[in-house]
């Protein structure tokens, strides 16, 4: 039994960032994790709104390494990528790719578990006015298919190394540039995952930040007082303007 940490503020609420997959996994407590990552160094930001109040807003900085996080990587880190990808210039930060913390390859839990995203039928090319984005690591998948196309548990290693080294570990890269900051953003559960990943794969989180975003896939079935569709063009221009309410540019 862990004993708490009085010095230890705890900031995530449990009934919002629990992953579920993660909740019988030893030493994979939300709170115990929460506790490494700040004993680490790293800086947790919890959104609790979005008023815009300057407590609930995070700015983004020149040089900043910026990481979009949903579960499956198809919708909510889609668009806070497009959202990202309009407001700054490709030369001021290093943006990667949306990733996939709980439904993608990488096997957070011990398992590869790309084949339970669900397929994304929605209007987010109306929006964007273009396909969505390869997800993180989605372009080296062909290498962990058998021939039968199925992804092994001797190629979990295989995979897991990618991830600790291009996306969670110190040496993170994307097309072979890096961050002076690293700024992971992540929704509800997959917020979990991304604080396990984070403190298995960096001795220091100094220069890591993770934003804890309070928010389900409002895109694909907003709440029923929202009187929208789900994934219409509405749906995702709600969803953008939630995203106003939380980052600040300075580059």
């Amino acid at each position: 039994m862990h004993q708490t940490d009085l010095s230890v503020s705890f900031e995530l609420d449990p009934k919002i960032f629990t992953d579920p997959n993660l909740k019988e996994h030893k030493d994979c407590a939300l709170t115990e994790l929460e506790l490494q990552f700040k004993r680490k160094g790293g800086y947790l930001h919890v959104v609790k709104d979005f008023s815009g109040s300057p407590e609930n807003c995070f700015t983004l900085q020149s040089e900043d390494a910026l990481y979009p996080i949903c579960s499956g990587g198809t919708c909510r880190s889609q668009a806070l990528y497009e959202f990202l990808r309009q407001k700054l210039d490709p030369c001021d930060v290093v943006l990667f790719p949306p990733h996939a913390a709980r439904c993608g390859y990488d096997p957070y839990n011990g398992e590869v578990r790309y084949y339970t995203a669900a397929r994304i039928v929605d209007e987010f090319e109306i929006v964007f006015e273009k396909k969505r984005t390869v997800r993180f690591g989605y372009d080296c998948a062909y290498d962990w298919h058998d021939a039968q196309g199925l992804v092994t548990t001797d190629k979990i290693p295989l995979i897991k190394t990618f991830y600790d080294t291009h996306y969670y570990g110190p040496q993170s890269h994307f097309q072979g540039k890096r961050g002076k900051r690293r700024i992971y953003m992540a929704f509800a559960h997959p917020t979990h995952a991304v604080l396990k990943r984070l403190v298995e794969t960096n001795e220091t989180l100094e220069n890591v930040a993770l934003i804890a975003i309070p928010l389900q896939d409002e895109i694909t079935t907003p709440p029923p007082e929202m009187r929208i569709q789900g994934g219409s063009p509405e749906a995702y221009r709600a969803f953008l303007k939630k995203m106003e309410m939380i980052f600040r540019i300075n580059v």
